[in-house]
């Protein structure tokens, strides 16, 4: 078998969710449905019993050849036409109702499941979410979770006539002769066989097929979103050629599995649909021999044509179940991420100093930060500087517990970080980082994110703090205007400053400040730095950051390097102990300004 390695289901971002490794559990994905389906007993029930009830009037025409073909039939035929097409139409009437409640309870559970996995993204650690693209979270959320709901509405009742139908076709073949039973019953057997060893040895393919149709709609969309970057550079073909190639693999991989899998697939669907035709030629022979006569070769034809129809329920379901199974592998690693540890008993800090105390931790065999130790007093500016890699986004990181320590402690007020639930932490730490995220809504209700509830004054008043009052004042419907996705439209500036204002809002007694003018142009920065001199007045300040003026008058300086705190002080004595510090500022600029003058975010002199 033509397989593709490590399968892969693609999102639309072109990131790849992957499943866990091996064959997704089959009977674990059917055990979970089944559970899931148990709160919903009573429609589930009803709905079996009326695909029952449907799949028992579906041979209605057969029953009636029965009839007619029987002693003192004759008398009674244009009332049995009447009550074979009564028993048509509500068999018909029953398979529609038995649908009509799998897809309620499917949809229910469907509701639940969505609940479900946005309260584990609730509770799981930050961390869990990192290098998770959001995209691969979303398709877990929605398209994974409806594959669930399809296979519970379609599941329940197509399994049930899937059985029910060949059960009463060989239940009344017995009746008439058990030969003829066993006639029609043997190339269904054989057929089964065949085909379970066909999806053995294509084991993976399906997987393997919508990873390929996955890229393509990965590829497709990045070449959409690219069209005017490539145009710009004259690169339209590049994109192209990608999807290209990825169609021929596509073909490719196609032709193999048709060689491989379909045509053995062929010859089981062929003897599998033979029942009818091998009862026929039994009932042929039988005749002959004068053990049954012709009106019960012919009706047992006709019950025989029902076990026909297995092939086709077989393989459906078959396919159904190994897309379930996949889905539900890639559902459960979200319902069952790990919670963020929660304290026995929660303690609030009694302060706003910060402090790390030997602190270490690692990106599974990777160090990030090894022994760091340092304290910020209440009240305090610290820059948090060094080369890419020294380990600064993983501090803000671990203040906002998206990771717990590896070794040491991480206190504010003397607490433990651990020791607090999470809403105390919210509440004593807020952060403005680079990328901002604008939510589809008013700006008035993407600023109110700091504070759910903050009055229109309350927001109003922080925007200029926040000197984003000029800007949105000046668009169409000032702080009701609604932004679009991502809040595209306005500049890194004008989203940066928006997110100071949810701080402000907020007003807690530590701040985090992760490059907080990286996408700003000059006059926007000049704007933010004024921005952010106002929010750091009174409360224990952290600040990350590359670009080296802006956080000379700090109060303490501290320089990592490869995980490790190097130097720590304010500018001047670090430029005069001619270290990292003062190599990363020469590097930065040829002229450097005295601490007093430089601008940028201020210590004491701003408090």
């Amino acid at each position: 078998m033509t397989t593709l390695s490590e399968p892969a289901t693609i999102t639309g971002d072109g990131t790849a969710a992957r499943a866990p490794a091996g064959r997704p559990d089959q009977a674990a994905a059917l055990r979970f449905l089944l559970g899931e389906m148990r709160a919903h007993r009573a429609a589930v029930v009803a709905g079996v019993g009326l695909a029952v009830l449907g799949g028992v009037l579906s041979f209605a025409p057969q029953f009636w050849l029965w009839w007619l073909f029987g002693p003192g039939a004759g008398d009674h035929q244009a009332a049995g036409v009447a009550v074979v097409i009564a028993a048509v139409v509500a068999g018909r009437a029953a398979t529609a109702l038995s649908g009509g409640l799998a897809h309620r309870v499917a949809f229910r559970i469907q509701a639940r499941l969505r609940v479900a996995a946005l309260a584990a993204l609730g509770r799981t650690a930050l961390g869990f979410l990192v290098g998770r693209h959001s995209g691969s979270l979303r398709k877990i959320v929605l398209d994974d979770i409806d594959k669930l709901e399809d296979g519970i509405a379609h599941l329940v009742p197509e399994t049930t006539a899937a059985v029910c139908a060949p059960l009463v076709a060989l239940a009344s073949l017995v009746v008439l002769d058990w030969r003829l039973a066993l006639a029609a019953l043997l190339p269904s057997l054989a057929g089964l066989a065949l085909f379970a060893g066909f999806m053995r040895r294509g084991e993976g393919a399906a997987r393997a097929y919508y990873e390929i149709v996955g890229r393509i709609g990965a590829a497709t969309a990045d070449a959409v979103r690219a069209v005017p970057t490539m145009k710009v550079f004259r690169q339209d073909g590049a994109a192209l050629a990608e999807i290209d190639r990825l169609y021929d693999r596509y073909v490719a991989f196609a032709h193999a599995w048709i060689a491989d899998l379909a045509r053995p697939m062929g010859i089981a669907n062929g003897v599998m649909s033979s029942s009818a035709a091998a009862t026929a030629a039994a009932g042929v022979v039988l005749v002959g021999l004068g053990a049954v006569d012709w009106p019960t070769a012919l009706v047992a034809v006709a019950f025989a044509l029902g076990i026909d129809d297995l092939f086709t329920s077989a393989t459906s379901l078959s396919f159904r179940v190994e897309q379930i199974a996949e889905s539900h592998a890639l559902v459960r690693t979200l319902l069952d991420a790990p919670p963020q540890a929660v304290p026995a008993v929660p303690r609030r800090p009694a302060g706003a100093a910060l402090a790390f105390e030997d602190v270490s931790f690692r990106y599974g065999a990777r160090s990030a930060l090894d022994r760091v130790s340092f304290v910020v007093p209440a009240g305090s500016v610290a820059a948090v500087v060094g080369p890419s890699g020294a380990g600064k986004s993983t501090i803000v990181r671990l203040i906002g517990r998206f990771f717990d320590v590896d070794e040491g402690r991480i206190a504010i007020g003397g607490v433990d970080l651990r020791d607090m639930d999470a809403d105390t932490l919210a509440a004593t730490v807020s952060f403005v980082l680079q990328d901002v995220f604008l939510f589809r809504g008013t700006i008035a209700d993407n600023i109110a994110l700091g504070r759910p509830g903050a009055s229109r004054a309350e927001i109003e008043t922080a925007a200029r703090r926040a000197r984003a009052d000029d800007f949105v004042r000046r668009l169409p419907d000032g702080y009701d205007t609604v932004l679009d996705d991502r809040g595209a439209g306005l500049s890194g500036g004008e989203r940066q400053r928006l997110s100071i204002a949810r701080a402000l809002l907020r007003d807690t007694p530590v701040l985090v400040l992760d490059e907080a003018t990286a996408y700003a142009d000059p006059e926007n920065e000049v704007l933010i730095q004024a921005a952010l001199d106002e929010i750091v007045r009174g409360r224990t300040v952290i600040v990350v950051a590359h670009r080296l003026r802006t956080v000379c008058r700090a109060d303490r300086i501290l320089v990592l390097d490869r995980g490790r705190l190097v130097e720590a002080g304010r500018h001047d004595d670090l430029m005069g102990a001619d270290g990292l510090y003062a190599r990363l500022w020469r590097r930065q600029t040829d002229d450097a300004p005295d601490a007093g003058d430089a601008a940028g975010i201020a210590g004491e002199g701003a408090a």
